[in-house]
């Protein structure tokens, strides 16, 4: 662990509210290092959310969530974001940094968080539902090549243009 990442989760621990692009989360009782119940990971920072459901809070400095772990706690659905401070100034302050980890979305990753999950779950249209972007004359592209190849065979076959007989007035 680097010592940026050590001191945003010491600046975590607590009580806090996280702004996040889908509204603000507070969480109380917070510490750092707390092993995952039925799993061999560990969340860096654990909070309880309003009505006793836990809040992860990890911390990316050198490398993001293993696949592994961002799997466990989507499965379990356990309300959690990444901070990405890979970018951050290892000379910032400690009020710079406390405010950056409970205000800068751009920094967040949403791991798993029920109001995000299903707003997305209403929001996204099946692939098969999905509105065509194409022009309207692309599905009768193919239909006009094959007619021109078959007026082609005919002229060079029989010498002659396809003539259509035109019906006199009366």
């Amino acid at each position: 662990m680097t010592a940026i990442h050590l001191l945003a989760q010491q600046l975590l621990v607590g009580n806090h509210t996280i702004n996040t692009r889908y509204g603000s989360i507070s969480y109380a009782e917070a510490n750092n290092e707390v092993p995952l119940a039925g799993s061999k990971f560990r969340a860096d920072v654990l909070g309880k959310r309003k009505y006793g459901t836990d809040f992860i809070i990890e911390i990316r400095v050198t490398h993001k969530l293993t696949e592994e772990k961002n799997i466990f706690l989507k499965d379990n659905k356990i309300q959690s974001i990444e901070i990405n401070l890979s970018n951050v100034n290892p000379m910032i302050s400690e009020d710079e940094l406390l405010v950056m980890l409970l205000n800068d979305t751009t920094k967040q990753t949403i791991v798993y968080l029920p109001e995000v999950h299903s707003l997305r779950l209403i929001t996204e249209v099946p692939k098969q539902q999905q509105l065509r972007k194409t022009p309207w004359y692309e599905e009768f592209l193919p239909w006009i090549f094959v007619l021109s190849v078959i007026g082609f065979c005919f002229y060079v076959f029989t010498g002659q243009k396809l003539r259509f007989k035109k019906k006199k007035a009366r």
